[in-house]
């Protein structure tokens, strides 16, 4: 089933916030006719990617300002290297205290 929505009406912009976030599978497209998939959303991620101008993403802060931050792929991707390293050290740690542990006790 589609919706068609104007992406300039914020009555439009109130059905995605009140509709979108309860659907399995929501496609944004910028183009009815053309179809060209802009954005893609679907109960399985926790995220949702983009490819969007200066302009359009100040555009689409705006509106879901009051739901979800927008933020730029690479300080999202630069945000879960830090978080990634950062686990990556505490289970090193943990490994290297164990076994520390271990050949005390021996």
């Amino acid at each position: 089933m589609g919706i068609e929505l104007d992406p300039s009406d914020d009555n439009s912009w109130d059905v995605v916030r009140t509709y979108a976030s309860w659907s399995i599978h929501v496609e944004l497209a910028a183009d009815a006719d053309a179809f060209q998939v802009i954005a893609c959303l679907h109960d399985c991620g926790y995220s949702v990617t983009a490819e969007l101008t200066t302009d359009e993403a100040v555009e689409v802060s705006r509106k879901l300002a009051d739901i979800v931050p927008v933020v730029p792929l690479h300080e999202a991707r630069e945000r879960d290297e830090a978080e990634w390293a950062t686990a990556r050290e505490a289970r090193r740690t943990k490994r290297n205290e164990r076994l520390s542990g271990f050949f005390r006790r021996s």
